[in-house]
């Protein structure tokens, strides 16, 4: 096995870096649908390390329910995931706004969605990635999840190929 302190330096290159920059790279440069896409593909990228394996919607749940506690599972699954990422379409429970559309994270509208401000969702996400990390360098049993995944899927990158 690799030395864990460079396992987790290229996981935080890859998630940090690489995957998370991009959706505020995105959100920056006006693709905000495209931000709340690539956050949820985001969400599905550390669910596969935090389960170990290749994802689905039971651990999509799973990591929504641990790190990312004050949103329903089941509704970012099914209309963030599914429905935006999937479908292109915006679900049954959210609306998607940002800082200059107005709106309050998580207020509710009259016809009853629950309103999503990207950056307050991109803050909370981003507050998950740095919890699942610090259980990652503390938790041996996370570590071990993570790296097999690392070890079966490979981790997103650019540029020179490395091999694991």
């Amino acid at each position: 096995m690799e030395d864990k302190n460079e396992v987790i330096k290229k996981m935080k290159h890859s998630l940090l870096d690489m995957a998370f920059n991009d959706i505020l790279r995105a959100s920056g440069g006006g693709s905000k649908m495209g931000a709340f896409i690539l956050a949820s593909c985001f969400i599905d990228y550390l669910t596969g390390f935090y389960c170990g394996e290749k994802a689905n919607g039971k651990h999509y749940k799973s990591f929504v329910r641990d790190f990312l506690p004050k949103y329903d599972p089941d509704k970012l699954y099914h209309d963030l995931r599914c429905g935006l990422v999937h479908n292109y379409s915006v679900g049954q429970s959210y609306v998607f706004t940002d800082a200059n559309k107005g709106g309050t994270h998580f207020e509710t509208t009259m016809k009853g969605l629950v309103i999503l401000n990207l950056e307050d969702f991109l803050n909370d996400l981003e507050r998950a990635v740095h919890d699942y990390f610090k259980l990652l360098e503390n938790d041996p049993k996370i570590f071990d999840k993570a790296y097999r995944r690392l070890k079966k899927f490979g981790i997103l990158t650019v540029g020179p190929i490395e091999k694991f």
